[in-house]
């Protein structure tokens, strides 16, 4: 005699299944609000856009170090379709892979890789459909779609540097507060805190801008110099190179401080900054040797050695040594290297302290010494002014081009000519345009 039970084993295991044939994702778009989504893998980021129902952009942002792109980009895409759960509407992602994946997941299914884990537990909180959409990068073509996957591309990609980001930058290079503060985006007042927390920085010296004449245009006046720097013994000569307009310095190592290094220095310098018109040097053997004369006369540059009845002809170099030595003293310092540093580190601290300098602005200036060379701002014409004439009488006909602490820089209108003043003997001249 057979006797059953109220139902077969089989029918238990099936119970706890919920079998639903709901198209939980979609290919085409649907009536509803339109979600762009990206994710960067330099900056760690995804971010999450739309419009509101007043027209604006909203950006959600989050960071994650630890995942590759293609998991920021999933878990971008999982944060928008928890947005409206109850609402139909389409995200627009640049991923093929993510769009991909979601398209197969339109019904309900056992996920088998931990993106589509995430996505799963999303789309099972979610009540109504989506429309997934595909877009690509960076596309020509104008429209909505691509205005939205540039903005969200634009911010996924902007890294936001915190405090800690900017103590680990300065304890890299060791900027100074300002381009600490424009650098990482950080409050002025946080940015000195970092640099006067800084065991190697609170000490230096406050460094005041040069009053020296400047050349007009990059290229236009190189100031050269050698200095002894200890720490990089046996090699311990910098030849030092400051362009007077743009600021940049370029210095190479050298064990002696002689006529074929200097011509080995310019090389180098012609090489990163281009071809200048004029050098500008003190009188040392090294710079007024045959040799020497020989090298820049192939150049074509010509060549002197101070402003006459200018003591301080050579301030602006004297200055960029002092900068460069102050530079490498604290990235040795940051190193452990208290004396002289290991001749293999040399060439790396010194490339890290010119770099620091070339990069990054300084002192009051919002552009940065590379900005400044390669894409000057040179005023054609400027304001028109007087000037004092050597009978003390004030001349006409002239325009401000440059006009620094102490000197400017003014133009002839009619002849053209551009001449060196004492600032204290220009003034504007009111009623001309």
């Amino acid at each position: 005699k057979l006797r059953y039970a109220g139902s077969l084993p089989i029918f238990e295991l099936a119970r706890p299944l919920r079998v639903s044939l709901r198209l939980r994702v979609v290919a085409s778009p649907l009536d509803g609000p339109t979600v762009f989504t990206d994710a960067s893998s330099s900056t760690g980021q995804g971010a999450v856009v739309w419009k509101n129902q007043t027209g604006d952009w909203e950006i959600r942002t989050f960071q994650d170090h630890g995942v590759s792109v293609q998991t920021l980009e999933a878990q971008a895409v999982a944060m928008a379709l928890l947005l409206w759960p109850d609402t139909p509407w389409n995200v627009v992602t640049d991923s093929a892979f993510i769009a991909k994946i979601l398209l197969r997941m339109g019904q309900e299914g056992q996920p088998s890789t931990s993106i589509a884990f995430l996505l799963e537990e999303a789309l099972t909180a979610r009540t109504a459909p989506a429309a997934v959409l595909h877009v690509r990068n960076h596309s020509d073509v104008p429209g909505f779609f691509t205005t939205g996957n540039a903005l969200a591309d634009q911010h996924a990609g902007h890294k936001v540097l915190t405090v800690r980001e900017a103590r680990d930058l300065h304890s890299t290079l060791h900027l100074g507060a300002r381009a600490l503060s424009r650098t990482c985006s950080i409050p002025m007042a946080v940015a000195r805190e970092v640099v006067q927390a800084c065991p190697h920085c609170n000490s230096a010296p406050a460094l005041s801008a040069g009053v020296n004449p400047r050349g007009i245009a990059p290229l236009d006046v190189w100031q050269t110099d050698f200095t002894l720097e200890p720490r990089l013994a046996p090699r311990s000569w910098l030849a030092v190179t400051v362009d007077t307009a743009s600021t940049v310095i370029v210095a190479t190592q050298h064990g002696r401080a002689n006529s074929s290094a200097a011509q080995h220095h310019w090389s180098v310098c012609v090489a990163t900054l281009g071809l200048p018109s004029h050098i500008k040097t003190d009188n040392g053997s090294c710079f007024i040797s045959r040799s020497t004369k020989e090298w820049l006369a192939r150049w074509g540059i010509t060549h002197s050695t101070g402003i006459p009845g200018n003591s301080q002809g050579q301030a602006i170099v004297e200055r960029a040594n002092r900068l460069l030595k102050e530079k490498l003293r604290v990235l040795g310092e940051g190193e452990n290297y208290r004396g002289k540093i290991p001749v293999s580190q040399q060439g790396e601290l010194l490339a890290r302290a010119l770099s620091a300098l070339y990069h990054f602005d300084r002192g009051e200036n919002h552009r940065t010494p590379m900005q400044k060379h390669w894409q000057p701002r040179i005023i054609e014409e400027g304001p028109p002014v007087r000037i004092k004439i050597d009978n003390g009488l004030w001349e006409s006909g002239w325009s401000i081009l440059v006009w620094g602490r102490g000197y400017a820089v003014v133009k002839n209108k009619e002849s053209g000519n551009i001449i060196w003043v004492p600032s204290r003997k220009v003034k504007p001249e009111f009623g001309l345009k």
